[in-house]
């Protein structure tokens, strides 16, 4: 196997006020477990799959409104 094999050119990017079930969804559609976030042109952090689950499942209540991944 080759490396081109397993690297995607598709680079999706989240902001730090996208909703964790955009984020969830946009990693899923290109089939990666994280994307960085993006913030005045600078990579400010990197989401990962697991950072949505732990979230999730912390069950940090959100008192209605949509979860953001800005910290």
């Amino acid at each position: 196997m080759k490396v081109r094999e397993f690297i995607s050119a598709q680079v999706v990017s989240a902001v730090p006020t996208v909703t964790v079930e955009d984020v969830a969804r946009m990693i899923s559609e290109i089939d990666s477990g994280a994307t960085p976030v993006i913030e005045d042109d600078l990579v400010t952090g990197l989401i990962t799959d697991r950072d949505i689950v732990i979230r999730v499942i912390a069950g940090r209540p959100c008192g209605g409104r949509r979860t953001t991944i800005r910290r």
